[in-house]
């Protein structure tokens, strides 16, 4: 019984790792937008992964060098689809702020971290003014932390500080303060933005100001 294992093994080890059967004939790429900056065959030349090579063989290290590289890569993995083609899945980040420096654009991911320059923001991103990274990271978690109906209305965003956060919607212009007691400052926010008030200070939620 232990030989017939022992070959079984044996058998299955050669099959994956050095016979010819099971070799990639096939690289795709999925995942990466039409209009994407993004280029799936520089990425599949990049990754190291070539046709020819062992199904079991094929290595994920160099896609965590391609993460590095592009940051607009928020994940990257490899599929294999036995017996012959192997997939890279990436995920791209999806930008919810603009942030004007230098004569362009920096593109703001989820994580709060820019990851591309561009000429002209895209019209359905807030953009955000300020230079210092972390107030530009508070402004974007506390826009992540607006409910959806009021995230809408954001125009823009100043950072001047990471504890001094304003934005306008419409043409009122909130003082948001830091990032803390948001789930407070964003009920009395509700409350106040029914007012006729063109400035609106909630940074401290229990004695909020109005003008």
């Amino acid at each position: 019984m232990f030989i017939v294992l022992f070959v079984t093994f044996a058998l299955l080890a050669w099959v994956l790792g050095w016979s010819s059967l099971l070799t990639v004939r096939t690289i795709h790429i999925e995942g990466i937008a039409p209009n994407s900056a993004l280029k799936g065959k520089q990425l599949i030349a990049e990754s190291g992964i070539r046709v020819g090579e062992k199904m079991a063989r094929a290595q994920v290290s160099a896609l965590s060098e391609l993460k590095a590289k592009y940051p607009k890569i928020e994940s990257i993995a490899l599929k294999r689809s036995w017996p012959s083609t192997i997939t890279i899945v990436v995920k791209e980040k999806n930008a919810i702020a603009a942030v004007y420096f230098n004569g362009a654009y920096q593109l703001y991911g989820e994580d709060g971290l820019p990851f591309a320059r561009v000429a002209t923001p895209p019209s359905d991103l807030p953009v955000i003014t300020g230079r210092e990274t972390a107030g530009i990271k508070a402004a974007v978690s506390i826009y992540r932390s607006l409910p959806a109906d009021l995230a809408s209305q954001v125009v823009t965003l100043t950072a001047r500080t990471n504890d001094l956060i304003e934005f306008t919607i419409g043409k009122t212009r909130i003082t948001w303060g830091s990032s803390d007691d948001s789930a407070t400052k964003i009920k009395v926010l509700r409350v106040l933005l029914k007012t006729s008030a063109m400035k609106i200070d909630v940074s401290a939620p229990l004695s909020p100001t109005t003008r």
